[in-house]
């Protein structure tokens, strides 16, 4: 695809996504999104776009742009007018990586330094240490260390975050525990709070009793962490609950979320509750879409509920809605 298609591509998602409920999902049109969606990718393939949004308060989007690294050979051509392309010229020589992300703080007015992180598909310490090098300071490398040694042996680390243009030097690690961890957390809250405390982190009680009622729900539950000098983790952390990833049938996404399913609805009631969402993560199941392209569909579709929280419990929530392509699907 040539980068006009490309940027016609974009506009018809955000239109889709945006299409019903606007203003009350996504705010005012931010216009520089074009522009941070051109400078975040490269190759020939459509990325994966996610739309990050608030479900309380004021509403707004952020914007994250996903590269696969399958879809790029060695050679490919670095584009001048993208962003971090030492990054990128890295990421596509290498190997035991899945997806670059380039993610934007729109709704911070902050246009010129987004945030980048690496999704692997194993853990090589090489790889996280060679990424953190060319995307941030060799500094970083001694937090990934030491919190690895923090963590739950049975935690999956599965992306890295650096922050180029920030000068407090963190580093943002994602991890995925194993389902009998969960299982675990949903029984037994002190074992919850014995794995935070391996790395540092000191939960609430309201912090608990949130975490411990998600982790009962069926649905994969992740960690986010920034990570300080000493490899321990900063008072703000995020848990999150990821859907199923759908396909299409008769022209109809088929997710959790999207099908009235009753687990769903406990959490968003309970968010509701706690003063964390109102009442627009109803509109987001209308959000979703199936639409041709080519031999293929664009889809997109709620893909996350995240959770913050700061050292005296939860703190608010987004939706995270997710767009791809899906290719020879009928």
């Amino acid at each position: 695809m040539d980068n006009i298609a490309d940027l016609l591509i974009f506009n018809t998602i955000r239109a889709a996504f945006s299409a019903n409920n606007n203003l009350f999902l996504f705010g005012e049109h931010n216009t520089r999104d074009l522009e941070a969606f051109s400078r975040s990718y490269i190759g020939n393939d459509f990325p994966e776009i996610w739309f990050e949004l608030p479900l309380s308060g004021k509403p707004w989007y952020d914007l994250h742009i996903l590269t696969a690294r399958k879809s790029l050979e060695e050679d490919c051509r670095i584009p001048e007018d993208v962003f971090y392309p030492k990054v990128f010229s890295w990421f596509a020589a290498s190997t035991g990586v899945r997806q670059l992300a380039v993610s934007h703080d729109l709704s911070k007015g902050i246009y010129d330094n987004p945030a980048v992180q690496l999704l692997v598909s194993g853990r090589d310490d090489g790889v996280v240490h060679d990424f953190l090098a060319v995307s941030q300071k060799s500094y970083a490398s001694a937090f990934y260390d030491a919190f690895m040694k923090r963590r739950a042996e049975s935690w999956y680390a599965c992306y890295f975050g650096t922050f180029p243009s920030r000068s407090d030097q963190l580093l943002r690690i994602e991890c995925i525990p194993k389902k009998q961890d969960q299982i675990s957390y949903a029984s037994d809250a002190r074992i919850l709070a014995a794995q935070l405390e391996s790395v540092g982190y000191k939960a609430s009680a309201e912090t608990l009793e949130l975490i411990n009622f998600m982790a009962a729900l069926p649905f994969p539950i992740e960690f986010q962490f920034d990570v300080t000098r000493n490899g321990t983790v900063a008072a703000v952390m995020s848990a999150s609950l990821r859907f199923s990833m759908p396909g299409i049938k008769r022209g109809s996404l088929q997710t959790a979320f999207l099908n009235d399913d009753e687990s769903v609805e406990r959490l968003m009631k309970r968010l509701c509750d706690l003063g964390l969402s109102d009442e627009r993560w109803k509109l987001l199941p209308d959000a979703a879409f199936a639409k041709r392209l080519g031999d293929g569909h664009l889809i997109g579709f709620p893909a996350f509920i995240k959770v913050r929280f700061n050292a005296d419990g939860p703190v608010d929530a987004k939706a995270y809605l997710m767009s791809r392509s899906l290719i020879g699907t009928n």
